[in-house]
This record gives C-alpha cells, sequence and structure tokens, in this order.
C-alpha cells in the first residue's frame, strides 16, 4: 500500500440508516412491522454525496502521491450503483475500461465489495508487478476512503 486515507462526516448520518436493530431498538413485532430493520436512504443524496467524496478523495491521493489518474491501471470503486461508479470514472477522467464494474453477478455487497470486485479482476486478468490498483470506499456515517496499492512481484 503506497497510500491510504479515511474520511467521514457525521453531520450526513441520517443519509443512510438501518433505523430498528441492535441493543437500541431490538426487534420486536412493532419494529418488524415498521420494516425498520432494512436499509433506508436518500437516493440522490447519496448519490450526490457518495460521487463527491470518492472523487475528491481520489483527486487528493493523486496529488499526495504525485501520480496521475493515467499512471493508475484500475480503480475499484464501492460496488453499491453503476451510476455512481460511471460518473466517479468520468470526473477522474479514468478510461471506463480501467474502472472496474463488478455488480452484475454480486448487486451491492456493501464493505466486501471492494475485496470481492479486487478478487474477481485479479482472477479474470490478474495484475502485473508495478500496476497501481485504487481502491475507493463510501459508507454510511456518512464515510469514505481510497487506497492506491502497488502489485508486487
Amino acid at each position: 500500500m503506497i497510500y491510504s486515507s479515511v474520511g467521514a462526516d457525521g453531520a450526513e448520518k441520517g443519509l443512510i440508516t438501518i433505523p430498528a436493530g441492535g441493543s437500541r431498538q431490538p426487534a420486536s413485532a412493532e419494529t418488524i412491522g415498521e420494516r425498520g430493520h432494512y436499509l433506508h436512504l436518500d437516493g440522490q443524496r447519496v448519490f450526490r454525496q457518495a460521487v463527491r467524496h470518492m472523487v475528491e478523495a481520489a483527486q487528493e491521493a493523486l496529488r499526495c502521491t504525485g501520480l496521475s489518474a493515467d499512471q493508475i491501471a484500475c480503480v475499484i470503486p464501492h460496488q453499491a450503483n453503476a451510476r455512481i461508479i460511471s460518473a466517479v470514472g468520468e470526473q477522474l477522467g479514468v478510461d471506463p475500461l480501467r474502472v472496474v464494474l463488478d455488480m452484475a453477478e454480486t448487486g451491492n455487497t456493501s464493505a466486501a465489495s471492494l475485496p470481492i470486485a479486487l478478487t474477481h479482476v485479479r482472477e479474470e486478468r490478474g495484475f502485473a508487478p508495478g500496476e497501481l490498483i485504487m481502491l475507493l470506499a463510501f459508507g454510511a456515517g456518512l464515510t469514505w476512503a481510497c487506497q492506491i496499492l502497488r502489485v508486487e512481484a
């Protein structure tokens, strides 16, 4: 790993929630009836925040490492939504063929989406020594992260 950063903005914590469950509001007939154990999100606002934070995190990573987007062999963003992934790639100026979209088989697997997509890329095409891989994450809280990995021999 040659770069890693994480960020959070608690002011936006209400954009992605599961209102019930856990010790604060245990499962009951009422919470189940209210569908409180399902994911609730404000789709348009989540879209805007996800794209903004992942793009800013990627740009900061490139700035800090002195790399350009052209030097990144593949960008693997959180596999939440194809529109988000496409928008992130476009705003970064990365060739769409180098932006991994791996949701067709797995769907949105939440935090597992990055290691699953990374594994699929490795199995499908492999990685050459020295290649740079960018991982971008986004999630509830709001939280985001960016890592750049250099493939070793």
